[in-house]
Order: structure tokens, then C-alpha cells, then sequence
């Protein structure tokens, strides 16, 4: 059974989720040549916090000289109402002074309620910044994490200059990747997602997001196949319709049975089932052999109980699934997983904190 949460024992209790601010700051931090102006009170720079010598220790969003690439504009109750064009124009100056390619205003909800023109703002002092404007459309600022970092994917898509006639079908790209920090797991992600495209005699071009800036990232025009993973939003299609390429839905490839599932997928949609079935006969086998131990003692019988975003959760419960587990119960926020498996009892869309 799944279920948007009601809220019915508190109308406004305080919810598992994320604000759609979150998300930006995230994929902000994932490249490392875009800035960040946030129209925002100044506690909107503790989200940074949240990511720089946190989350990620790789993260180069702060500075020690203060010239950060995520800077908030000091919006309050009484300048909100106030001609502040000016002012803004003199903050993106300076968070221009942090370097980078493409400069990014995103509103906070109290500022998405006046509307603010930022692009001819930006255009006032374009010339004294030495970057681009990375425009977002109008979105509505109020939202789930998982949505923002789908917003700075659509705009990297909409703004980058790539070019049509480039595309190869011989390689892939793949749009909608969540990179949500540069550390050690997502850089050994990088390293199997490359083997598993490699071993269908694949090149894998490009990765959004990766760690790579703007420059890197550009690549995908390359790519004559793009594989769209749940976080991409319409970047994919974006994306397409400018270089031609073609594009193929895949989901997570969470665990082994659905890492076995997305091979053969990109194998069918590319003709490479023969290069498929030499690569998992060679890969697949070894890997439920190191897999076997820790399944059987600590997950085979066992209940669990999963929390996380909505896409990420309905691929962890597949794969303790596959692994003999139980999972009665499944706590996400995010957009709607979809069909759930029919072994778990319940989901929970952003269910009141307290209830958990």
C-alpha cells in the first residue's frame, strides 16, 4: 500500500523532507564553476554548512579568503518591499569574485512572492562579472530537495552551448546521476557504472552530475544514447533536442540482481545482448560469491525499515528483497515511488516526523 501521508493526527506537524533549496545548494556543490546567489536571509548560508566539511569533504563552496561560491542576498521582511536592484546587482558582483563559468540566482519562497527579474538585473553587470547567467524557469520554490537538483540539471540543459551533429552511437552519457558529494562511494560509482558501460564496448562520455564542471560536462553532446536516471527531471529530453541523441529511461542500478536487470536493458536498446552475457558471466557470478556471507547473516529473515528519498528508497527495498529481508515499511519524501513492491506492507510519503 503506498500513501501520501495525511497529517491527520497534526494538519501542519513537521514533515520527512527536505526544502527544494536543498537540492540546488547540492548540485551547486557538484560543480565546481557555478556560483550560487540565494535571495535569502542570511541563515540560508547554514545549508552550505550542511554540505562543506560535512557531508562532503571535498566540497569547495566556502572559502577561507570568504570568497564562497554559495552567497545569500540578506533578504528580510523590511528591504523585501524596497527597490533593491541595486543591491542585488553589487551581490552578484561579488559572488562573482569567487571564479567559475555561470553565476545562479534562486529564489527563496518569500522572494519567488515578488517576482524579482533577475536576468535583467544580471544583464546590468554582466560585463563586470566575466560569467554567465545560469537561468532557471519560473519553478515553484516551495518543493521537495529532489526537485531543486532536478532544476540546475534543466538549466545546465537549457543554457550550456551544445551542439547538434556530434552524437555517436558507439557512446552514452548519462543524465540525472545524484551526486551529493565528491568522496570515495560516488567516485567508485563512477568507476563500475564506467566497467558495466565499457564491458558492452560502450564509451561513457559524460555523467550529470559528477563532480565535473561546465567545461567537462559538455561532453554529453557527444553521447548519441543518454541514459535517464530518476533524478534528471526533463534535463535528458532538454538535452536531446538539441544534439539529437536518442533517450533511454534506466533506473537505479541498486544491488545486484537490478545492476544484472540494467545491463541487459542497455544491452537490448543498443544490440550488445551477446557482450552482455560474456561481461555478467564473467562479473555477475563473483559478486553474489562475496555478496553470499553478509546476506546470509545479516539480512536473510530480518526486517527492515526504510528512510530515505522516494526513488533511492524503492531501490533499497528491491535489493533487501532480493537479499531474503523483509521490509513492512518504507518512509520516503520526494515525488510518488510509483508502484510498490508488492511485498512491502506500507509507504509513507512524507509522513509527519513524530509518527516515525
Amino acid at each position: 500500500m503506498s500513501k501520501r501521508w495525511d497529517g491527520s493526527s497534526e494538519r501542519f506537524g513537521m514533515r520527512f523532507s527536505y526544502p527544494r533549496t536543498l537540492g540546488v545548494y547540492v548540485a551547486v556543490n557538484a560543480i565546481p564553476d557555478v556560483s550560487m546567489l540565494v535571495d535569502a536571509a542570511d541563515c540560508g548560508s547554514m545549508r552550505s554548512e550542511i554540505l562543506h566539511d560535512n557531508h562532503d569533504w571535498t566540497s569547495t563552496a566556502m572559502s577561507e579568503d570568504g570568497k564562497h561560491r554559495i552567497l545569500t542576498s540578506a533578504l528580510c521582511i523590511n528591504n523585501i518591499i524596497l527597490d533593491r536592484r541595486d543591491a542585488l546587482a553589487g551581490q552578484m558582483k561579488k559572488a562573482a569574485q569567487g571564479g567559475g563559468r555561470y553565476l545562479l540566482v534562486y529564489p527563496s519562497p518569500m522572494a519567488s512572492l515578488v517576482a524579482t527579474d533577475y536576468s535583467a538585473i544580471f544583464d546590468s553587470v554582466r560585463g563586470q562579472t566575466g560569467m554567465e547567467l545560469l537561468a532557471l524557469s519560473q519553478v515553484e520554490s516551495l518543493g521537495n530537495w529532489v526537485g531543486g537538483y532536478c532544476d540546475v540539471l534543466e538549466a545546465l540543459a537549457r543554457t550550456l552551448p551544445l551542439r547538434s551533429g556530434r552524437t555517436d552511437p558507439a557512446k552514452v552519457a548519462i543524465a540525472g546521476y545524484l551526486w551529493d558529494r565528491g568522496e570515495a562511494d560516488h567516485r567508485a560509482n563512477m568507476k563500475v557504472l564506467t566497467e558495466m558501460v565499457e564491458g558492452l564496448g560502450l564509451e561513457l562520455v559524460s555523467v550529470w552530475l559528477n563532480g565535473e564542471d561546465t567545461e567537462n560536462l559538455a561532453s554529453i553532446e557527444e553521447a548519441g544514447l543518454l541514459l535517464q536516471f530518476p533524478y534528471a527531471g526533463n534535463a535528458a529530453s532538454i538535452i536531446a533536442e538539441k544534439t539529437g541523441a536518442q533517450v533511454l529511461s534506466m533506473p537505479l542500478p541498486v544491488g545486484p540482481g537490478a545492476t544484472v536487470a540494467w545491463v541487459k536493458r542497455l544491452a537490448a536498446s543498443t544490440g550488445r545482448q551477446e557482450a552482455a552475457d560474456g561481461w555478467l558471466r564473467h562479473r555477475a557470478g563473483p559478486c553474489y560469491e562475496k555478496l553470499s556471507k553478509a546476506v546470509l547473516r545479516y539480512m536473510v529473515g530480518r526486517e527492515f525499515m526504510v528512510c530515505t528519498e522516494s526513488h533511492l528508497a524503492a531501490a533499497v527495498a528491491g535489493m533487501l528483497l532480493e537479499f531474503g529481508g523483509g521490509v513492512p515499511i518504507v518512509a520516503c519524501c520526494g515525488p510518488s515511488p510509483g508502484p510498490a513492491a508488492s511485498q512491502v506492507e506500507q509507504w509513507l510519503v512524507e509522513p509527519e516526523l513524530k509518527s516515525l
